[in-house]
């Protein structure tokens, strides 16, 4: 095996159309820059577009370089208009201590 991608169905909440959510690409180190990575998406496109989806998304690491480069060169932009957002530690707890 040289790689796997997870994905699962989303509705865009202001399209109202399905789209695929990239959980996950990963490519085994010794398979990397062979082409792999461009197949999968590749496949994970041809799957979007059978389902009627409107896009893919995924979140990737910002801080990586090599991986943002690979993004830009199959045409994939930012969502410069979204943002991470994250609960966890106290902040999830508390939360979940609230009651009604």
């Amino acid at each position: 095996m040289a790689g796997f991608t997870l994905h699962s169905w989303k509705w865009g909440t202001f399209t109202g159309v399905r789209d695929l959510y990239l959980n996950a690409l990963y490519v085994r180190p010794e398979h990397r820059r062979a082409g792999v990575a461009r197949r999968a998406m590749s496949a994970l496109a041809r799957v979007a577009l059978e389902h009627g989806c409107s896009r893919i998304e995924w979140l990737t690491v910002a801080a990586k370089a090599d991986t943002a480069a690979f993004y830009d060169a199959i045409g994939s932009t930012a969502a410069s208009h979204m943002a991470v957002r994250r609960l966890q530690g106290r902040a999830l707890a508390a939360l979940a201590g609230d009651t009604p």
